[in-house]
C-alpha cells in the first residue's frame, strides 16, 4: 500500500492527500488490514475517521488478540486526544460510572437506538441513560422507578467509548489472551515499584543467558533473536554490543583470511546476497559503493528489506510522555537508556538511510527454498532466517555476512560465504581500495565492535592520522585489535611496535601519543607469565626514538606496576606463585597497593 509506504519513509506529510479523497467504507481486507488502515487515516491527519474505523474493527472483533494489540498501539499514540474527548457531559458514545445515595453502582454506555442492556449498553430511551445524559462529573440526579421509588444518582466518572476500551484491554489483555506477547500489565502498591524491578530483573537475566548462548554456542544472531524476546537481528546484535559483547565476524586465523580474499575476489563481477545485520553494517560504515563496485549487483531477501521496516515501531517517541527508554539490569545494577527525540531522529535518519540505499543500489528478491532442505529445518526455524542462504543459493552468488556462525550454516548448505573486512582487504590487494578508504571501513568495523579485526601497523597509522578531536575514538577502536585474548602475541607484538615506531618518526603528536598509550595497554591487558618481555620490548622499542623514552615513563608509571595484572577464575590460577621470603610478596598492604594500581591500568574491561 503506498500510504504505508509513505508513513515508512517518513514522508507522513503525503499521506494527508493520498487518502483524502478515498472511500474509508469501501476499503476492503481482513480485521488485521483494516486496523493498519485505521492508523495510517489517524496518522494522516484524519483522527476521528481512523479511531471510528478502528473502534468499529475492535467490536466486531474482541477475540482477535492481534486486533486489540493494534488497538493499544493506536489508543496510546492518541491518548491526549482520547482524554480530552472524555472531559464532556454523558452523552451519546459515552461510558459513565454512577454511584446512589444508598450504595449501588450502575456502569454504562449510552448508544442510539434500543442498545443492548446485557452488554451495558443503554439507548436514549432507557430510562437510567435518558436521565443521565447532560449531566458531568459531580453532579446528580433523580431517576424514579415503576414502583415510585425515587433514588439519586451522582456522576462518579465519564468516559468516551474509544478511552473506555483502550483502558480496558491494557487492564485485561494478558487476562484474555495469556499466550500472547506484545503487552503485559506490571501491577504495583502505591509507590512501590519492585515488581517492575523484578521483572526487569528477571528479564535481564534470562536476556543474558541467551547472550552467553551466543558466545559459547554455534547459534547465529538470527536464530537467538528470537529467543531474546524481540525477534529482530538489529536489536539483538545492539544488546550484545551494549553488553560489551563483540560482534564474530570471523575466527582470525591467516587459512581463513586467505580463503576469503581468494573466493571474495573469484566472485568479482558475479554479484552478492547481504544478510539484514551485514546489509544494516555496510551501508552505516558508508561501504556500500564499494561492494558495489566491486560485485555489481547486490541482493536483498525480502525479509530483510521487512526486518529493517520493523524498526519504524522504535523511531517515535509517544506523544505526552514525559520520558522514554529502556529499563535493564547489569551486573548487580539497574539502568534505564532514555530514547530522547533527538535518538528517535537518529534512528529515523538510519533507517531512512538504509532505505533509500536499497532502492538505488540494492534489488530485493522473493524467496524461494531449495527442494533438498530438510522440512524439520524450515518448520523448526525463526521465518526468514535462512532466506540470505536461499537467495545466494537460488542465484548462484556469494553471501556476505558478519556473522561467523551463520556463515558456517552457510557453508554446511552448500553456500559460499565471506565477511565484509575480508572483501575490502581482497579489493585492496587487487588495488581496487585505496589505503586510506580500507583503513577507514575497517576502522568503523571495529568501531561496531565487530570481529576479529586484522590490521598491520599501516593501518593503525592511517586510521591515527584520518583521526580528529571529534572521532579520536577510533583509534580506541582501531587499538582494541591489538592484544585479544585469543592473540598470537608474537605478530600482535610485531604490527604494534612497528605502528608504535611509526607514529614516532616525525615526533610524538597528541594523537599518536594517545594511539601508542592504547596499543601499549591492550598489548598487555591479557598477559601474565611474559608480561616482563613485553614491558622490556615496548621500552627498548621507545628508547630508540627521540622522546620516545619519556613518553614511556610517563605511560608506564601513570598507569601500571611491575606486578601482573589482577585476574579471576581459570587465568588467575596460571599466575606465576609468590616465592616466600619476599617481602615485597608477602606484605598484605603492599600487595594491595599493587592491586588497586593494577585495576587501574589493566582492569576488566
Amino acid at each position: 500500500m503506498q500510504a504505508q509506504t509513505l508513513f515508512r519513509l517518513k514522508r507522513k506529510s503525503e499521506v494527508p492527500a493520498l487518502v483524502a479523497e478515498l472511500n474509508v467504507r469501501s476499503m476492503e481486507g481482513g480485521p488485521r488490514d483494516q486496523m493498519d488502515f485505521a492508523q495510517l487515516l489517524a496518522a494522516g491527519g484524519r483522527v476521528e475517521e481512523g479511531l471510528d474505523l478502528a473502534y468499529d474493527i475492535l467490536d466486531a472483533n474482541r477475540n482477535d488478540p492481534k486486533v486489540a494489540l493494534k488497538w493499544i498501539g493506536l489508543g496510546l499514540g492518541q491518548l491526549k486526544r482520547l482524554h480530552e474527548m472524555s472531559d464532556a457531559a454523558i452523552g451519546l458514545g459515552m461510558w459513565t460510572s454512577l454511584a446512589s445515595d444508598d450504595g449501588q453502582t450502575r456502569e454504562f454506555m449510552v448508544v442510539d437506538g434500543p442498545g443492548e442492556p446485557a452488554e451495558k449498553r443503554f439507548g436514549t430511551g432507557h430510562a437510567m441513560a435518558g436521565a443521565a445524559i447532560g449531566h458531568r462529573v459531580g453532579e446528580a440526579f433523580e431517576v424514579e422507578d415503576r414502583i415510585g421509588r425515587t433514588v439519586r444518582w451522582t456522576v462518579q466518572r465519564v468516559r468516551h467509548k474509544y478511552l473506555q476500551a483502550y483502558e480496558d484491554l491494557t487492564e485485561n489483555f494478558n487476562i484474555r489472551f495469556p499466550d500472547e506477547d506484545g503487552f503485559f500489565v506490571i501491577r504495583t502498591i502505591g509507590d512501590d515499584i519492585e515488581p517492575f524491578l523484578d521483572l526487569m530483573r528477571r528479564q535481564s537475566e534470562r536476556q543474558e543467558r541467551v547472550h552467553e548462548v551466543y558466545t559459547k554456542g554455534p547459534l547465529p544472531i538470527s536464530v537467538l533473536a528470537d529467543f531474546s524476546g524481540g525477534g529482530n537481528v538489529l536489536r539483538f546484535a545492539d544488546s550484545l554490543r551494549t553488553q560489551g559483547i563483540s560482534i564474530e565476524a570471523c575466527e582470525g586465523n591467516l587459512p581463513e583470511r586467505d580463503w576469503a580474499t581468494h573466493t571474495a575476489r573469484d566472485h568479482f563481477g558475479k554479484g552478492i546476497v547481504l544478510d539484514t545485520l551485514t546489509y544494516w553494517a555496510v551501508v552505516g560504515i558508508d561501504g556500500l559503493h564499494v561492494l558495489k563496485d566491486l560485485f555489481g549487483t547486490i541482493l536483498l531477501a525480502r525479509s530483510t528489506a521487512d526486518e529493517i521496516g520493523q524498526l519504524h515501531d522504535d523511531d517515535d517517541v509517544i506523544p505526552g510522555t514525559e520520558r522514554s527508554g529502556t529499563g535493564y539490569f547489569h551486573k548487580g545494577q539497574f539502568h534505564f537508556d532514555e530514547f530522547t527525540p533527538e535518538r528517535a531522529k537518529q534512528l529515523a535518519d538510519a533507517i531512512a538511510k538504509r532505505e533509500d540505499a536499497m532502492q538505488a543500489d540494492c534489488k530485493v528478491v522473493p524467496v524461494h527454498a531449495p527442494n533438498d532442505i530438510d522440512p524439520w529445518l524450515l518448520e523448526s526455524i525463526r521465518r526468514g532466517v535462512l532466506d540470505p542462504i536461499f537467495v545466494a543459493r537460488e542465484h548462484g552468488m556469494l553471501l556476505v555476512t558478519d556473522d561467523k556462525r551463520y556463515r558456517s550454516w552457510a557453508g554446511s548448505l552448500k553456500t559460499p560465504a565471506v565477511w565484509l573486512q575480508s572483501v575490502f582487504l581482497a579489493a585492496r590487494q587487487n588495488g581496487r581500495l585505496g589505503v586510506a578508504d580500507y583503513a577507514r571501513l575497517v576502522a568503523q568495523l571495529a568501531l561496531l565492535r565487530h570481529t576479529s579485526i586484522t590490521c598491520n601497523a599501516g593501518d593503525i597509522v592511517e586510521v591515527v592520522a584520518q583521526a580528529t578531536a571529534e572521532t579520536m575514538y577510533t583509534i580506541d577502536a582501531i587499538a582494541e585489535a591489538i592484544g585479544v585474548e585469543k592473540a598470537d602475541i608474537l605478530s600482535h607484538y610485531q604490527v604494534a611496535t612497528e605502528a608504535i615506531t611509526r607514529l614516532l618518526q616525525t615526533g610524538p603528536t597528541p594523537n599518536a601519543e594517545y594511539a601508542i598509550g592504547h596499543l601499549m595497554r591492550n598489548l598487555l591487558r591479557h598477559r601474565t607469565t611474559d608480561r616482563r618481555q613485553i614491558l622490556a620490548g615496548l621500552k627498548r622499542t621507545l628508547s630508540y626514538r627521540n622522546g620516545g623514552r619519556a613518553l614511556f615513563d610517563r605511560w608506564k608509571n601513570a598507569r601500571t606496576t611491575d606486578e601482573p595484572p589482577r585476574l579471576e577464575g581459570s587465568r588467575a590460577e596460571r599466575l606465576p606463585k609468590p616465592k616466600s621470603g619476599n617481602p615485597s610478596r608477602t606484605n598484605a598492604a603492599v600487595k594491595a597497593r599493587a592491586r588497586k594500581d593494577q585495576r587501574r591500568a589493566f582492569g576488566k574491561r
